[in-house]
């Protein structure tokens, strides 16, 4: 089932005005120790939020009643709506920040998971067709660090950013050769057209606001006629037949407000990312379906 969307885009020649407060150095390396901008609330690991069906209100609002529920009771899937207005589907469970991200990752060994890591994984692959060895590269969300180890192995200079900050300390104590930086992919701490590619494996789905930001910081540090290699749930043709089959809720981005705080992630419409991409001066190279059970780690 092709539920994954990878769109691998290049820079235009031309490319948008540096932020006032950056300035340009050949190499990306750190400018600033900024904490990310992370202030959703998250429950405890042992808790998870079980959603009611909304319920129309009289301002046009929907109601929602929440009750907090053991995580091992809670073994259905997260409750979905489909948003009209944007065209995708939303997960409503927990907020996918840093904090659930640590927790997250804290189930198995970052260790293992980056020993795992293969040279010749799929997203190592994909980039060796477009960028030579020696490339500079970010990984935007690097979670354990196993897909920069991956581009690291491959000959590539690689560093990670992410704004779990025990998960990026665990990503150093277990190989402290790795770049692995705390930051925020809206706000990344790197100079001016510095990168030859920028990776993003299933980060833009997350944020309730909307991806834009993350966007702009990819157009602001990829280099003209550098890559930028973007993946993400999207509005598989399965899931578009079962929006028309009802299968979903069903409602406005506005009118699913008060459920933002459990808001997990989207899958979004694949013409709208790429369409965004464009805008930000990329334009398209090539496009791949994949199964997210399945979703390669390299």
């Amino acid at each position: 089932m092709d539920n994954w969307q990878t769109i691998f885009a290049t820079r235009r020649t031309a490319r948008k005005s540096p932020c006032p407060d950056q300035t340009r150095e050949s190499d990306p390396r750190i400018t600033s120790d900024r904490e990310p901008d992370v202030t959703a609330r998250v429950l405890p690991l042992s808790q998870s939020i079980s959603l009611s069906p909304c319920k129309p209100r009289a301002d046009g609002l929907l109601e929602v009643s929440a009750q907090v529920i053991p995580a091992e009771k809670s073994m259905n899937l997260p409750p979905r709506a489909y948003l009209t207005d944007l065209k995708c589907l939303a997960w409503f469970r927990e907020a996918a920040t840093a904090d659930f991200w640590d927790r997250h990752w804290e189930t198995e060994g970052v260790q293992g998971h980056l020993l795992r890591a293969s040279g010749e994984g799929f997203f190592v692959r994909m980039v060796k067709r477009h960028l030579p060895r020696g490339s500079a590269l970010v990984e935007g969300g690097c979670g354990r660090g196993q897909l920069i180890r991956a581009l690291r192995l491959a000959g590539h200079r690689a560093i990670g950013i992410d704004s779990a900050q025990r998960t990026v300390k665990a990503v150093h104590e277990a190989m402290p050769e790795l770049s692995a930086i705390m930051a925020d992919v809206r706000h990344l701490p790197l100079e001016e057209a510095s990168l030859d590619g920028y990776l993003s494996v299933g980060v833009i789905e997350h944020l309730w606001e909307g991806y834009g930001p993350i966007l702009a910081e990819m157009a602001r540090t990829v280099r003209p006629g550098g890559f930028s290699f973007v993946s993400f749930p999207y509005m598989s043709p399965l899931r578009r037949l079962k929006v028309r089959l009802g299968a979903y809720s069903t409602g406005t981005k506005e009118q699913y407000r008060a459920c933002r705080d459990s808001f997990y992630q989207f899958a979004l419409p694949v013409a709208k990312v790429q369409g965004d991409l464009e805008r930000m001066g990329f334009r398209l190279v090539e496009r791949l379906a994949y199964d997210g059970i399945k979703r390669p780690q390299g």
